[in-house]
This record gives structure tokens, sequence and C-alpha cells, in this order.
């Protein structure tokens, strides 16, 4: 990306630090690097701006510069500074392989990087003779921090002077334009507690590089790639739609029409496919990029929804990552950024037998209540019930009474005998009322469970066994007790009995 900033004999300035002009033979330039969000441009003049609005400095940019007095010159002729202007957005390579860089400064932790004593006049060669010329610079951001564009490039030409051109700056103050790419949640929960069912606006924020209608000389793009894509981490959300998209708090939708939007959900099973879609405009024919031309150099700001469904995992992260690639060839600079997201969680359950905990049992029935006093009533897909005893609905409401209540029931199934394990329930505490006992058993003394939901994955957490006792009148007595005794000498009484009455009958 390439910005102009063309000063002194082609821009006036408005107070800074001075010293007569016959006097410099050295200049200072302090670049201050600064965040922006939203397409904000520092206007250049040369004067320091510390209260300007930013989202902070940017440490470890490194920059490099050039003296490319030699260059300008050779292309100057007293009014076409636009014109070279132009020249070197559709080449910046031409800027950098004129000649050697001669200081290379990296910001500090206040994103400030200093290039002292530089020499205000520089020798060149002119129709075979050596004469002498104001020093022109270009400054070119080398390293880049993570999640930031690398910012435009910068020509100063010296010298620099105040408003009524009376006096030259000794020390010139450059703000590169670098807009980094962003993420975020619109309107977050203040408790950052998400649901199933609840729908999320996400906004992106990405820099448009200023040289991105640059072609060749066959009028090809020199872009060769521009392409924003988004995805999940694993499943759990369905993409909804790009709900908006705005440069400079203008209405910019259009740009969606201009590239190829790719849904990678579409049609897909979305159990085994994660949100993810790409907004293209790579092209190599220039026309892929006339759309973008007025918005060259300024921020993109785009909304798009997703919705939370019912293959999320509780206590599982669900991180969403914003890949921003583009650059002279695929893949040249890649811009990444991650908001993570570990929506809700989820408890296990097992019903088993008091004396016996290996024995599971199928058949029980619980209320779920949370910590409001409220019941759950899940929604499922195509409204069934699960079988298994593994809960994962498409939405959850919470009702005031068992009336509309789901009621969850262990698994009666032969490989998740006696499951119970409840998904998609936001951080807190939880009780479950047992309202039905197994078949053949009683419901315990007390038939409340209480337990907490937290960001444990839920196949971690700990399983809690509620347990049952066996009615009294299922219970047979062990061989050898009273029980067996008295049963036997019944049944002797009522073998003498019937012996007693066939010997009679034969008598008679």
């Amino acid at each position: 990306m390439v910005l102009t900033v063309l000063l002194g004999t082609f821009a006036s300035l408005i107070g800074a630090t001075t010293v007569k002009a016959d006097d410099a033979t050295t200049v200072t330039f302090n670049i201050h690097k600064r965040a922006t969000r939203e397409g904000k441009q520092v206007e250049n003049n040369g004067i320091d701006q510390p209260d300007i609005d930013d989202q902070g400095p940017v440490k470890g940019a490194g920059f490099d510069i050039y003296n490319v007095t030699q260059l300008f010159y050779s292309k100057y002729d007293g009014t076409n500074a636009k014109a070279i202007e132009n020249t070197l957005q559709s080449n910046p390579n031409e800027v950098i392989s004129s000649s050697k860089a001669v200081d290379t400064q990296t910001t500090n932790d206040d994103g400030d990087a200093i290039f002292s004593n530089l020499p205000t006049k520089t020798t060149i060669t002119n129709d075979g003779h050596q004469v002498e010329r104001d020093s022109v610079y270009a400054f070119v951001e080398s390293t880049t921090p993570e999640n930031f564009a690398t910012s435009a490039m910068m020509i100063v030409a010296l010298p620099v002077k105040n408003a009524d051109r009376t006096q030259t700056l000794s020390e010139i103050n450059l703000y590169p334009k670098d807009s980094m790419l962003t993420k975020q949640i619109q309107n977050p929960k203040e408790d950052g507690q998400y649901q199933i069912g609840d729908t999320l606006t996400y906004e992106v924020t990405l820099p448009i590089p200023a040289d991105i209608t640059s072609t060749n000389h066959d009028g090809t793009a020199q872009y060769q790639q521009l392409l924003v894509g988004d995805s999940m981490s694993d499943v759990g959300a369905t993409f909804g739609a790009i709900t908006k998209m705005t440069v400079d708090g203008e209405d910019a939708m259009a740009l969606k029409d201009a590239g190829q939007f790719t849904n990678k959900q579409d049609g897909a099973d979305l159990s085994t496919t994660p949100e993810s879609w790409t907004l293209d405009f790579s092209d190599l024919a220039s026309s892929k990029y006339a759309a973008l031309a007025p918005y060259a150099g300024k921020t993109l700001i785009i909304d798009y929804t997703v919705t939370l469904n019912q293959y999320a995992q509780g206590g599982h992260n669900l991180d969403n990552e914003l890949t921003f690639n583009f650059g002279h060839t695929p893949n040249e600079h890649t811009l990444k950024t991650v908001v993570p997201l570990v929506p809700f969680g989820g408890h296990r359950f097992s019903k088993v037998d008091s004396s016996n905990t290996d024995e599971k049992l199928g058949g029980a029935e619980f209320y779920l209540v949370n910590a409001n006093g409220e019941y759950a009533s899940f929604k499922f897909a195509n409204d069934a019930q699960p079988t298994d005893g593994n809960y994962n609905p498409e939405s959850i409401t919470w009702v005031a009474s068992r009336d509309g209540a789901t009621k969850f029931t262990t698994s009666s199934e032969k490989e998740t005998l006696g499951n119970l394990t409840i998904n998609d329930l936001k951080y807190g505490n939880y009780k479950l009322i047992e309202t039905k006992a197994p078949d053949g058993y009683a419901l315990p003394a007390s038939a409340t469970t209480n337990f907490t939901v937290d960001k444990t994955e839920i196949e971690k957490t700990e399983l809690i066994s509620i347990k049952n006792t066996k009615e009294p009148g299922t219970i047979l007595p062990m061989t050898g007790g009273m029980g067996f005794i008295l049963f036997a000498l019944v049944g002797l009484a009522l073998f003498g009995a019937g012996f007693i009455v066939m010997k009679r009958g034969k008598e008679a």
C-alpha cells in the first residue's frame, strides 16, 4: 500500500519545531505508529499530534527509510508531483529497488521510531552533472505486527516549512495509517453466557489496500488476491447472513455482490460442518477490483450473524477465526484474529441401584430447574425426544411451572443404560427433581440433586450417581435367612396337609 506524503515544496505546515533554512543540514523524522479501527486517517502535516483519536500505540513495527532523491527528481518537471505519486502507487517496488535503505528503526512501547541526523541535501546526477537537491525520503514498513495491515508507504520531499513558509521544520512527525484487523461480538451479554438458539452478531474490520487498483503494463491487476474468510473451530453454529457492510459509515453492501461469496454450510450436514464463509475478490482481471476503487486505503466493516445450534458441545471452545489474505502473490500477507467463545456447559448423571452401583437403571424421570426456580423446556430437531438419555436441544426456554416443561428420562437402551446427559446450559447452579423412579424402585428420600455447570468439558465433568432403593415388596431374602426357613416350613405344612387328605381318602 502506498500513501504519498509530499511535503515542503508541495504542502505548507502549521507549527512545529523549526530552525532557519540556512542552518538546517540534518533533519529528524519521528514515526508515530497508531492503531485505527474505522479507517480514520491522520493528516500528515509534520506537527506532533498527541491527542489524536486512535486505539493506542503499535509496538514492534519495523520501518526502512530510503533516500529516493535521484528517483524522484528524475521524474519531476516542476508540475507533475501528483503524476509521480500515481506512478509510485502503481509500482512501489521501484522505490525499494532504487537504492538501499539508509536506516532501519522499530517502534517502541509508545509506538514511536526515530530517524535522526538525515541530510537535508543530496547530490544527484542530472544530465551528466552532479547537482545538489533537497532530499526526498521514502518510509517503508518492513515488519508488521500480528493482526495489522502493513501501513502505506510515505514519501517526504524536503524542505518542510510552516504555514507562512518562513521557517523550516527540523523535526517532522509522521503518522502512518495502520488499520488493524479486528473482530468482536456486538452487544455481548454482560455475563458472557450464551445458550443454544442464541443469535450472535459479529463485527469485523479490515483495511482495503490503498493501491488495490494498481495494474501491470498489460492492464491486469497487480493484486492477485484479496479474500476475507471466517470460520468456527468446531460444529455448533449456523451461519445466518451478512447483514451490513459499511465504509466511513456509508453503505457498501454492493461489495458483497462484486466479490464471490461462498457459504460452506449450504446443503451440508451441520453435525459435521462448522460455520465457514468467504468473500473473495481475487481475480487477475483488474475489473474485479473496480468496485473497491472508491474505498482504497479505507476500512471495511462487515456485520454478520451466526446462531448456536444443537451440535454445539458444552464446555468446548467454539473459537471464531477471521482470516484476511491479500497481496501481489497468493497468501503474500495473511492476517488472523480469533474470538474465543465457550458458550455453555453441561453435566452427566447415572441412575444406579443403591446396593449395587454397577447396576444401571433406566426409566427414571426428572425435571430440570435453574437458580431462578424456572423449569427447562427443551426443543429438539423434528420434535424427536432422545431415547439414549443424551439431551442436545435446538433451543431452551424456561417456564414457571412443570406444565410445558421437559421430562428428562434416564436411558433404557442397552449401550447407554442409566445415562442422563444434559447439554447446552449456561454456567450456574441447577437441580434435578426426580418425579418417577425406575420400575420396582422407590423414590429417594431426597428427590433433589443439586449440581453446578461451569466451563469444564462435559465429558470431563464428575459423573453424578443418583441412587434408588428397591421397593420392599420386591425384596427376596437371601438363601439361609429366616424368610427361607419360614417359606420351607409353610411348604412342608401344606405338603403334610395334602398327605393327610390323601390318606383319609383311601381309608374311606
